[in-house]
């Protein structure tokens, strides 16, 4: 009894050995797992953090996973201001290599390497490297993102709707608009003090848009939110949602293509029926005009002037909403910040209305208002709107470096640290329009980018330019601006929005004169 017993107990004793190394295996395995785990997405998120130590171009040591953006992904500083950070950090270096995520992305900050890239090697550079989802995203399909095969051919058919002449014989409809607007500001200010400016002049900017574009009233001056307004909500919101988004389509485009849940239906729906309803009037009554939509529609009904590019309704409707999105959201965005200085800056804003006053509104008018022309040049200078963006499309080695790179490569101008750099502005800081006097050091073209240079450049600058400025003409024979007491300190710019703006936007006081 007492030899079973042992026996028993042996046995018990040896399984439960036999268990505690399986256990131990098992726990060893399961460390050897997760550090080799560990270790593999370690080097999954770092693999290609020396990209640019390899070609010996300094930058910001990056994080894991996050690069050198974690403080503008983190909502903490706009990706724009974050570029003028390392473009300070590296006051020494002709360019900058930094990662967004794990993508490596080159700052250049010597004014000739910017010029090459912009204007004399214009071929090699001649993409924006923004991604561009048709399936997913069709409004994306726009000639700002398209691919140089089909943006050249769009470019060069689209490029007589911002003629001079085309400017020139606008310019009545863009003066009476911008009288309604006049009005429709008298009548806001009786309701309140303060205004929104970017919201107020974004109503001005897509209502002329509308008009001169399009031979469309879109609305805006009316009580009732207009159907553009309520359909572009969605589009214009600054949250998470619409930054993660932005991200993955420009980051990680293997995901994002998965992702049609990012397919603004309704947005889309809006500027196909805008673009079929225009069209339809037109073909019914007759009307011929030599404006954006016309040209649109002419090349859709004639692809070999495009080398044979089908304009499919996505397409047509992708570059309806550029011009309605890009021109609303920059023009109202330019004159907030230039309503903003003159509030700032009464000495400035007196001496430009006695300008306006001394000349009749009129083409040549506009043109011969010299102080009007400074005060515009050095908004743009103050506040660009956001970094100029371009890729490589092939191998390319930058001159006097030895510096190569490969297709694929993103580059940054980063435009807003050029027109705050000490050594080309002196005191960066300071509203002052006689930088733009004629004697100022200007020697090098690409020292002053705010619509940036070269074939790729804003195809529409000179219509935000002629509606900025009679707008600004008819306001100010109208009203004094006024600083308000939620703008005397001038609120940080929004980390999730695309363009440089500062958030809650800039309210402001308009006192009929």
């Amino acid at each position: 009894m007492l030899e079973q017993s042992l026996s028993t107990f042996c046995i018990e004793e040896n399984i439960v050995v036999i268990l505690k190394m399986i256990i131990e295996s098992f726990f060893c395995v399961v460390c050897i797992l997760t550090i080799s785990l560990a270790i593999s997405f370690y080097y999954f998120l770092t693999w290609n953090f020396d990209f640019w130590k390899k070609r010996n171009v300094k930058g910001p040591e990056p994080v894991p996973f996050f690069g050198n953006y974690k403080d503008n992904i983190f909502g903490k500083i706009h990706s724009t201001e974050l570029t003028k950070r390392f473009y300070d950090e590296f006051a020494n270096e002709k360019m900058v290599g930094i990662y967004v995520y794990g993508s490596p992305v080159l700052i250049l900050r010597d004014l000739d390497l910017i010029r090459d890239v912009l204007i004399k090697d214009f071929a090699a550079f001649s993409d924006r490297g923004i991604r561009v989802h048709d399936r997913v995203e069709p409004l994306s399909q726009h000639f700002f993102n398209l691919p140089v095969s089909t943006w050249r051919p769009l470019r060069k058919s689209l490029t007589p709707a911002f003629s001079c002449t085309r400017m020139k014989g606008m310019f009545e409809l863009m003066a009476q608009v911008a009288e309604l607007f006049v009005s429709f500001l008298e009548q806001n200010t009786e309701r309140e003090e303060s205004l929104e400016c970017c919201a107020l002049v974004a109503k001005f900017a897509t209502e002329v848009i509308g008009e001169c574009g399009f031979g469309s009233k879109m609305g805006e001056f009316e009580d009732k939110v207009s159907e553009f307004r309520e359909v572009s909500k969605t589009r214009i919101k600054s949250n998470l949602w619409n930054f993660v988004r932005r991200n993955l389509r420009q980051f990680w485009p293997s995901i994002y293509k998965y992702c049609s849940m990012f397919c603004n239906k309704k947005l889309l729906r809006y500027y196909v029926n805008m673009i079929n309803s225009v069209n339809l009037t037109r073909s019914k009554e007759g009307i011929k005009r030599k404006d954006y939509v016309e040209i649109l529609l002419h090349l859709k009904n004639n692809p070999e002037q495009i080398q044979n590019l089908e304009l499919s309704d996505s397409i047509l409707a992708a570059q309806s909403y550029v011009f309605f999105t890009a021109g609303s959201d920059t023009t109202a965005l330019i004159i907030s910040n230039l309503f903003y200085e003159l509030a700032v800056n009464e000495s400035i804003q007196d001496r430009l209305r006695e300008e306006i006053q001394d000349q009749k509104l009129s083409y040549h008018g506009l043109k011969s208002m010299e102080y009007l022309d400074k005060v515009w040049k050095e908004t743009l200078r103050k506040y660009p709107l956001r970094n100029i963006q371009r890729a490589s499309n092939q191998i390319y080695t930058f001159s006097k470096t030895n510096v190569t790179i490969p297709a694929n490569t993103q580059i940054i101008i980063p435009n807003y640290a050029i027109h705050y750099d000490s050594q080309y502005y002196h005191e960066p800081e300071v509203f002052n329009p006689e930088r733009f006097d004629g004697r100022g050091n200007f020697s090098h073209p690409m020292i002053y980018l705010p619509f940036g240079k070269g074939p790729r450049d804003c195809i529409g600058s000179q219509f935000a330019v002629h509606i900025s400025k009679i707008l600004i003409v008819k306001v100010l024979e109208n009203f004094k601006v006024e600083i308000s007491s939620e703008s005397l300190t001038r609120e940080e710019n929004d980390p999730r929005q695309v363009l440089l703006s500062p958030k809650g936007g800039i309210r402001l006081k308009f006192k009929r004169l």
